[in-house]
């Protein structure tokens, strides 16, 4: 787990475009904010560079986040990036080996998922 900040340049590159596509910050409609958060998490999550099998926009404790999925062979991997406030970004990577461990007993059989899922965010 990790808590990355939201580069300030970053945000207003993305403010300026968007004043200049609307005329000014309080004419941008709340769905292109929300759009422009979903893209800021999908990047961060890792989903939109085809790193993982799959990849979606979810709410994850009540805040906006993305995760990204992947199982090769044995191995679960799996990324979520939760908006834990307008500047910040909380990142929870996951990585199972599901493969037998020496004397046939499996370790875990479930997937990234389940771990991530089992954690609480406040």
């Amino acid at each position: 787990m990790y808590i990355v900040t939201i580069p300030t340049e970053l945000k207003k590159d993305q403010l300026d475009e968007n004043i200049r596509i609307y005329g000014s910050a309080d004419k941008i409609p709340d769905d292109k904010k929300e759009k422009d958060t979903v893209s800021m998490l999908t990047s961060v999550a890792g989903g939109s560079r085809g790193d993982y099998d799959s990849d979606k926009d979810i709410t994850f404790n009540d805040r906006p986040a993305h995760l990204a999925e992947s199982i090769v062979g044995d191995t679960s991997f799996g990324r979520i990036a939760i908006l834990l406030d307008e500047n910040t970004i909380g990142i929870i990577d996951v990585r199972i080996d599901r493969s037998p461990l020496s004397g046939g007993a499996t370790f875990f059989d479930g997937k990234a998922w389940d771990i991530i899922d089992s954690i609480t965010v406040k």
